[in-house]
């Protein structure tokens, strides 16, 4: 095997080249072109530059690698950097390549390969003197390739340059695939594949058999001059004495020591963890029969609350059905009782009704019981009457406030009108003149009806007062048109729509101030959706707005010329071959948006070529963003002058004056316009905000005038429409006709003589008071046999459902004793019988469970034991010998179960 092909990038002041080797060579030259270089890179690739292995310029002795007269040292980074006498050939961040070709010779076994050494340096200019830094450094071999040198200098599109030593990897990986390029960054690993190569092997070889091929190559290539002829004679001729074999001896005897301690102290560590392991499996074993005993109890202490619960819910359905049937039993006695009293009144009734004096009082204690009725029926509605009276005379007193407070003439005269302010002066002075006590109006004591007939002419005046102010309100004014309270809705909803215009103006001047506030300026509606369409329909007019691209030198001028330009101010602009494109498409727009004007850039340019401008022309103040924008304006305004006052105005054909008035069409007329409106240039913008912001603020001032004012309006209204209308004395004559009646009717009661038939209407009181009674106790009867029937079923219902869960329980805890009788299989030791009549003996039945609380903590300990167990067999596994590995699946879906204690028994065993 032999160095066939060297290829050096950026390798000391040796160009980037490709040397090709023969079987003998020979490196000639004098001093200073590269002859020790060359060799340093072979030696750099064979020995990986590491160290106490290289040594560099040995034709030079330096093979001490330390600087000797002042001369500085070779290093691997100088190399890179290209340094000479201190002076650095590529003074920025480098990369270098070293690349040998290796071939077998005629009859080796092997085959081609490329071994590849990148490195990366910089200077550190830090300190006195200037040092070569190494910054990273990777080895590649490829097996079976001839690398060459357009793989690591190659061609960009600036030229061609050298290729990142963080890309290398991954273009040899693309072109040769991934498992062929094999990557080292340790030198000690490159150095053990590289000889492996050499000797045509598929692995590396040792790392002191390595050490040893690099070390003697390396040697080999020094230069060392001969001082002493006994030096000479014993390294060079005779064979040192080699101690390998006494040194391997003794290191094999300290190994063997050093195993048996090792040894030792794993068996003592296995030990404690098997020590620790056997506990974790008795605790784990005792917790277990224990959770199962206390299983068994909660089962058995269950099934006795549930069989007590069943007792007494039978017992208490035998009780409840005993006293349903002392209901039924006196419920017969009742119904016998009151048929009895039944057949008394009747015979006593027919008895009465052939007296005809009684049936007259029973006739008229019939008209008096109607009545009384009648009277109570009639009070619901005067009472809301007399409500209705406090409620008028109320909101005529805030309707009186609010007209005294607010001003409506204007838009509603009838507000002022003087019939109105006194008929709400006379309501509010008769307040509730008509005092009547209604409870003793609707009583049955009432005795005198005098106070009633004075309190009737009272109220006569009070409607009256009231339901002319309400006519006034609520009527119409004159024949045929709308009453107040419709005025006054209307006004209401004018107020409101004016309150909705002043915040949709309080909006726009929002967006039109942001957009200032951005540097933007707000275009007219018809030129917003007339560049919208041309940019969707047409972009590569690309549109824009004359405004935006002028501006005004002398800001005294401002108004005056913007004024003058009006509309103009916004034309849109576009690329003069989509002109007629342009205007098309503004034409096609719908209703007022088609009115954009769309500005003839290349007639403009003409025009504004031939024309000269007077002196004071306008557009001698004017400068300009874009061309077709100035010659617009030179072409169309350029004769448009700037005069002194409206005497030197009305001399010119077109002009304009600092104040804003203008001339133009043999005519003279104002032309200035507000500040908000401008909108050429920086300045321009600055007024424009200033004013839109003034603006907005009056604007906001007038919405919370408007706001107050619908406030005030609503309040209005809402009085105006709660005066209602009374019928307060019609209702009063209808109560009083009635207890003129009611009296009469009381008083021929009163004097009808029923002296000698007062036996037999006392005897017929009796009975029906009586039969009453037997009524009353019916019904205390029935709704007691209800009630306990409920009850019953509801027993009956409860008694089924503890009879099904008492069953379940029965089997559940014939399931907990088996399972405790069957522990006995998976642990001998376990006297379940025992276990179990200790478990009997010590069983404790209440409402408590705190046998569930004991079994959770239980739980808790069994997980631990269970979890500490696992974690010491895996350490016991990780340190133990291969024979005396436990082989533990803990299984945790079978977790607590007897499964795994079954599991945790034969562990126990095995530790």
């Amino acid at each position: 095997m032999y160095l066939k092909k060297m290829i050096y990038v950026n390798w000391g002041n040796i160009p980037q080249t490709e040397v090709e080797f023969g079987r003998v060579n020979l490196f000639s030259g004098g001093n200073g072109s590269g002859k020790t270089t060359a060799a340093d890179g072979i030696q750099t690739l064979m020995t990986a530059a590491h160290e106490n292995l290289f040594n560099y310029n040995p034709g030079q002795d330096e093979t001490t690698q330390r600087g000797r007269g002042g001369k500085q040292v070779r290093t691997l980074a100088s190399y890179v950097l290209g340094c000479d006498d201190g002076s650095y050939a590529r003074p920025q961040q480098t990369d270098a390549y070293l690349v040998g070709v290796f071939t077998p010779s005629a009859g080796e076994q092997g085959e081609e390969f490329s071994v590849v050494l990148g490195a990366r340096a910089h200077l550190d200019s830090a300190g006195q003197q200037r040092q070569a830094r190494q910054d990273q450094l990777i080895f590649l071999c490829v097996p079976g390739q001839a690398l060459y040198l357009d793989q690591f200098v190659r061609q960009y599109q600036d030229g061609k340059h050298v290729v990142p030593l963080t890309d290398v990897v991954d273009l040899l990986s693309r072109e040769y695939g991934k498992s062929a390029v094999e990557v080292y960054d340790k030198k000690g690993a490159y150095l053990r594949r590289l000889y492996g190569l050499l000797r045509g092997r598929k692995d590396a070889v040792s790392d002191r058999e390595a050490k040893h091929a690099a070390r003697t190559f390396a040697n080999f290539m020094a230069y060392k001059p001969v001082k002493s002829i006994n030096e000479f004679v014993a390294d060079e001729i005779l064979e040192k004495k080699d101690l390998g074999e006494a040194i391997r001896t003794v290191s094999d005897l300290m190994k063997t020591i050093h195993g048996m301690e090792e040894e030792s102290r794993s068996i003592i560590q296995s030990l404690e963890i098997l020590d620790q392991s056997g506990k974790a499996c008795k605790t784990y074993t005792d917790n277990w029969v224990h959770r199962q005993v206390l299983d068994y109890q909660e089962a058995q202490r269950a099934l006795q609350i549930k069989q007590r619960s069943y007792v007494n819910c039978r017992q208490k359905q035998t009780a409840l059905q005993g006293e349903i049937k002392e209901r039924d039993n006196r419920l017969e006695v009742n119904k016998a009782r009151r048929l009895e009293t039944h057949d008394q009144i009747v015979s006593l009734e027919a008895q009465r009704r052939g007296v005809s004096v009684l049936n007259e009082k029973d006739e008229l204690a019939r008209q008096v019981e109607r009545m009384q009725q009648e009277l109570a029926q009639k009070a619901q509605p005067l009472l809301a009457q007399d409500h209705q009276i406090h409620d008028n005379v109320k909101l005529a007193n805030a309707l009186q406030n609010l007209l005294s407070q607010h001003s409506w003439g204007t838009e509603l005269p009838a507000l002022e009108a003087k019939p109105l302010k006194e008929k709400l002066r006379k309501v509010i002075q008769s307040g509730h003149a008509a005092k009547v006590d209604l409870a003793n109006l609707f009583g049955k004591d009432w005795v005198d009806l005098a106070p009633l007939e004075a309190s009737l002419d009272q109220a006569i005046e009070v409607e009256k007062i009231h339901n002319h102010l309400w006519g006034e309100l609520q009527g119409s004014i004159d024949e045929g048109k709308p009453s107040l309270r419709d005025l006054v809705a209307q006004l209401r909803a004018d107020t409101e729509r004016s309150l909705v215009n002043r915040q949709k103006q309080l909006q726009q001047k929002e967006r039109e101030i942001s957009q200032l506030e951005s540097r933007q300026v707000s275009y007219p509606p018809h030129v917003e959706v007339a560049l919208a369409a041309i940019r969707e329909h047409c972009p590569k007019a690309e549109p824009r707005v004359l405004c935006d691209y002028v501006e005004v030198t002398e800001p005294e001028w401002q108004m005056a010329i913007e004024g003058y330009l009006g509309g103009a101010r916004f034309g849109i602009v576009v690329n003069p071959e989509y002109e007629a494109q342009a205007i098309s498409i503004v034409r096609n727009l719908a209703g007022r948006r088609s009115a954009a004007r769309v500005v003839q850039g290349s007639r403009a340019e003409r025009d504004a070529q031939r024309l000269n401008n007077p002196q004071d022309s306008i557009v001698d103040i004017l400068s300009f963003q874009h061309k077709t924008v100035e010659h617009y304006l030179k072409a169309s305004y350029g004769n448009v002058v700037r005069v002194k006052d409206a005497e030197a105005l009305r001399n010119v054909a077109r002009g304009i004056t600092r104040e804003g008035l203008a001339a133009g069409n043999y005519s003279l007329w104002r032309c200035d316009i507000a500040d908000s409106e401008l909108v050429f240039g920086h300045y321009a913008r600055e007024r424009a905000l200033a004013a839109k912001q003034q603006e907005y603020q009056d604007l906001l001032s007038q919405a919370h005038a408007a706001q107050g004012n619908l406030d005030a309006i609503q309040r209005l209204f809402k009085a105006i429409e709660g005066i209602k209308r009374i019928d307060y004395a019609t209702l009063m004559q209808g109560i009083l006709a009635l207890h003129r009646k009611l009296r009469q009717t009381e008083k021929t009661l009163n004097e009808l003589d029923t002296g000698e038939f007062q036996a037999l209407d006392q005897e017929l009181l009796v009975l029906r008071e009586k039969y009453s009674q037997l009524e009353a106790d019916l019904k205390q009867l029935e709704n007691e046999k209800g009630r306990l029937a409920q009850e019953y079923d509801a027993e009956v219902v409860l008694g089924r459902k503890l009879a099904d869960e008492q069953d379940k329980l029965i089997e559940y805890a014939e399931d907990r004793e088996m399972a405790v009788r069957g522990i006995a299989k998976a642990y001998p030791q376990f006297d379940a019988e025992a276990a179990l009549k200790q478990a009997d003996e010590t069983l404790v039945v209440n409402e408590q469970s705190f046998y569930q609380d004991e079994i959770q903590q239980l739980d808790r300990l069994l997980t631990a034991s269970a979890s500490e167990l696992y974690e010491a067999l895996l350490r016991h596994n990780q340190y133990c010998n291969p024979a005396d590995v436990i082989v533990y699946d803990p299984q945790v879906d079978t977790l607590h179960q007897m499964v795994f204690f079954k599991r945790i028994n034969e562990v126990a065993l095995e530790v």
